[in-house]
């Protein structure tokens, strides 16, 4: 019958086993503890409880086992059996530099150079920059020629993309978040659709699915729409007014009334701050 199962141990293999592995292993494992201790520079193995939190953590918020293990230094049949999944029993405890490598994966990890373009990740983010950069005026043929590509990409949710392609995307975005795209009526029709602009999205949390932009529900994620909180609407108004909308047809998308519409608009045509 299989016993606890340590990291001194071959994978599977029962406590006190005395086969040739085992006592390989924990050989190694006790010369490499008194080399640590001899350098001042050991530390006691993390719970397997506390780093499997820190990976359920990252798993939602929208990074995949490969792109954890990639990141962290790690295979991804580690991190899976980390995590309990699969047929493989999870150790008892974990190296604490592999726990600390997991703790220290932030948003700049996501897409770092340890990351390969062959990764599959979430597309969450990727769909989140495309339609901030449509909510600005960048129409959908014009963002496909700066990618290189013929046709826009399929981009769904719960559909995993390569990371090549993610960070051709984040790169793009990164140049034009702040620059007003050609096409008035690609921006009304994106926001219409519901698309926020880039300023509404903080970097650190654009590819988390939790995250929500302000003053608006995320078009990424599935439900109902919303209208927004009031500096929302009073944005949205005054976008719509300065691209020629009149305030029956401002008042039909934003689903307000026109009276409401005339009461955020001043005299001259212009929105009033009233946040």
């Amino acid at each position: 019958m299989t016993g606890t199962l340590t990291r001194t141990r071959v994978a599977g293999h029962p406590a006190k086993c005395r086969c040739t592995g085992c006592f390989a292993r924990l050989a190694r494992y006790r010369k490499q503890r008194q080399l640590a201790l001899h350098r001042g520079t050991w530390t006691r193995p993390v719970p397997v409880g506390e780093v499997a939190a820190l990976l359920n953590e990252l798993l939602a918020g929208g990074w995949t086992a490969s792109q954890i293990g990639h990141a962290a230094g790690l295979s991804a049949v580690y991190v899976r059996i980390l995590l309990g999944d699969g047929s493989t029993p999870p150790p008892v405890t974990v190296r604490s530099t592999t726990a600390r490598a997991i703790a220290a994966l932030g948003p700049e990890s996501r897409l770092g150079p340890a990351v390969p373009d062959s990764t599959l990740i979430s597309p969450i983010g990727s769909i989140r920059r495309l339609r901030s950069l449509a909510a600005i005026g960048w129409p959908r043929t014009e963002l496909c020629q700066r990618l290189g590509l013929a046709s826009p990409p399929i981009l769904e949710p719960g559909r995993l993309i390569l990371a090549s392609r993610a960070r051709t995307i984040a790169d793009l975005y990164r140049q034009l978040w702040n620059v007003p795209g050609p096409s008035n009526s690609a921006a009304i029709r994106a926001r219409r659709q519901g698309a926020v602009p880039p300023t509404a999205w903080d970097d650190d949390t654009i590819d988390d699915p939790r995250a929500q932009p302000s003053g608006a529900t995320d078009p990424a994620k599935p439900g109902p729409r919303s209208r927004g909180t009031h500096e929302y609407i009073v944005g949205e108004v005054a976008f719509l007014a300065a691209a020629g909308e009149t305030t029956e047809n401002i008042a039909r998308r934003m689903q307000i009334t026109v009276g409401y519409v005339e009461t955020l608009l001043g005299t001259n045509g212009e929105a009033r701050c009233l946040a």
